[in-house]
């Protein structure tokens, strides 16, 4: 079985991920969540995981 060319590019963005995750908690935990921390927390976890996504199933898909 191949390994997934893209998996260090995938392992790098869940760690920046995960981090950014724990910085945003740290800095935003209120009653009202969603109210203090804005969109832009929301935005940024959007377009890292569809960058995780896609890299993976592009490493699937040079592996056929």
């Amino acid at each position: 079985m191949k390994r997934n060319k893209n998996m260090a590019l995938i392992t790098l963005l869940i760690c920046f991920l995960l981090i950014f995750l724990i910085v945003t908690a740290i800095r935003h935990i209120t009653i009202y969540m969603v109210f203090s921390s804005g969109i832009m927390p929301f935005i940024i976890i959007g377009i890292v995981s569809l960058a995780i996504v896609f890299l993976y199933l592009r490493g699937l898909n040079q592996r056929r």
